[in-house]
């Protein structure tokens, strides 16, 4: 079987960095941190930090407080420290080395607990949330980001250069759901797992659970001249990928559409389309380079997924009171 991804390794890291910079808009940045309830003096706790680079999205929303960034990657936490020293310069902050699923913290231990891309990659999500509801105070705030990349693969999508037949189109679908399946069955996650977090939190006892979503719009037109755009040509233009790395990819993809259900038959056939589309890399780059290129998949189905701990005492208050009451 196909080892796991380790994302400290150097070539991995764009991969962590570079599209999360532009995944939410500033405005809706803003709304989702009055949404969640950050204030200036909130204590934060970032899970599966990686590099920190939620913490860094947040930090001016608490900038009297304190944050916390946790991952099992020893590497990434080292990393993560040296690049805090670009933005949490005025927030009390450490990264330490932790489980997501057995944490160092005691019980209602922080105002905020959140996580981005972390619980899609878990085989027991539940088991995490259920922790960071643990380590949450009474009347704080769970806030995950988290992607329903299951119906992201069959969405429908535009591009200048090729229009997909409906043939076409299904066997891509298929073969991507039958891989999603196949992630699943191999313990590496759950890619669909943005539409199932009111689920998990409302397993986890929180309460005013509610949900945004992501609204950007993948999008390329001439002049190319927006960041999102400019990324995308530096992933088109960039060098090959490696023949090791391109036959990693090629085996992991294989494993998990074979363990998902796929069959021999269907997998010859992509891999047949796939050799079909071998030169629509280079018509791509002629067309941008002629400034005729056009691009929209639509929005990113990135989901936020908020909910509050009950203040249990309170509400034990309450039920007392209501039970004493005497109706005329």
């Amino acid at each position: 079987m196909t080892a796991k991804i380790d994302w400290s390794e150097k070539k991995w890291r764009k991969s962590i960095v570079e599209p999360r910079k532009y995944l939410w808009s500033e405005r809706q940045i803003e709304d989702t941190a009055n949404w969640a309830n950050f204030s200036e003096n909130s204590s934060v706790l970032d899970v599966g930090c990686g590099l920190g680079f939620l913490g860094w999205t947040f930090a001016s929303f608490f900038s009297k407080g304190n944050y916390t960034g946790i991952d099992i990657s020893e590497d990434l936490i080292k990393d993560a420290k040296k690049m805090s020293s670009n933005w949490g310069k005025d927030i009390e902050s450490r990264f330490l080395i932790n489980d997501c699923y057995k944490m160092d913290f005691q019980n209602d231990s922080f105002d905020i607990v959140m996580c981005q891309t972390l619980l899609m990659h878990l085989t027991k999500p539940q088991q995490a949330v259920d922790e960071m509801v643990r380590v949450l105070k009474k009347g704080g705030t769970l806030l995950c980001f988290e992607p329903d990349n299951a119906t992201a693969e069959i969405r429908e999508s535009y591009n200048s250069v090729k229009e997909f037949s409906i043939e076409e189109k299904i066997l891509i679908k298929k073969v991507a759901l039958y891989r999603i399946a196949g992630q699943k069955k191999l313990g590496r996650g759950d890619w669909g797992i943005g539409n199932k977090l009111p689920y998990l939190f409302s397993k986890s006892g929180l309460s005013a659970i509610d949900m945004k979503q992501n609204e950007k719009i993948n999008f390329m037109v001439p002049a190319y001249d927006r960041p999102e755009e400019q990324m995308f040509l530096k992933q088109l233009n960039r060098k090959k990928v490696k023949k090791k790395d391109k036959k990693y990819w090629q085996k992991r993809k294989r494993e998990e559409f074979f363990a998902g259900g796929g069959s021999q038959y269907l997998y010859r056939k992509y891999r047949h389309f796939q050799k079909s589309l071998k030169n629509m890399r280079k018509d791509v780059k002629k067309e941008i380079q002629k400034k005729n290129y056009f691009f929209c998949s639509g929005p990113n189905l990135l989901f936020a997924c908020r909910g509050i701990k009950k203040n249990r005492k309170k509400e034990n208050f309450a039920k007392s009171n209501t039970n004493n009451l005497v109706c005329d």
